[in-house]
């Protein structure tokens, strides 16, 4: 695992930094902020926004395998060693955040599909994937993005209008 992998799953993991700013007042205008736990679980598990990652995460793993055959086959040992990293501390803090605020599993499964996909990202930030498609570059600005908004203490949880224009919803 590169560096830059192990060091994005350390600043997340560490005490406090995910959920920490959940609701809080957001000035950028490229997000709207979600006003309740609630919302956001309705927003995180529409159709459209499972839809719109699920696509993006396809489209990022096709430009790979555009690119660079034999880093795309070791795809799948990169996200398990992601995963066994990442998941077992994770499910710690989202097993605490689901108790208090009675959040369904399907909080615990977004947040684990879009931190692994953003870890998995930076491990293959060398393929250059914009050379493939513009849809990979999109994909790996999405899970960049919604990296960045976790780090910083928020739960990405939907998109308003047709990804990729549009804004970003945030708890």
């Amino acid at each position: 695992m590169k560096l830059a992998t192990a060091s994005a799953i350390h600043q997340l993991l560490m005490d406090g930094v995910l959920f920490r700013s959940v609701g809080a007042p957001i000035g950028d205008p490229s997000v709207r902020v979600i006003a309740s736990w609630r919302e956001a679980v309705v927003y995180s598990s529409g159709e459209d926004w499972e839809t719109t990652r699920m696509e993006a995460a396809n489209s990022y793993r096709e430009g790979i395998q555009a690119v660079d055959k034999s880093r795309f086959n070791e795809w799948n040992g990169v996200v398990r060693e992601v995963k066994s990293i990442l998941l077992p501390k994770l499910e710690r803090i989202t097993t605490d955040l689901m108790q208090k605020h009675s959040l369904p599993q399907s909080f615990r499964n977004d947040v684990e599909w879009d931190l692994v996909h953003y870890c998995t990202i930076i491990e293959y930030d060398d393929v250059r994937v914009a050379r493939s498609s513009q849809g990979a570059q999109l994909a790996a600005e999405l899970y960049t993005t919604l990296g960045k908004w976790y780090s910083r203490g928020h739960f990405p949880c939907g998109w308003e209008g047709e990804w990729p224009r549009g804004i970003l919803l945030l708890y």
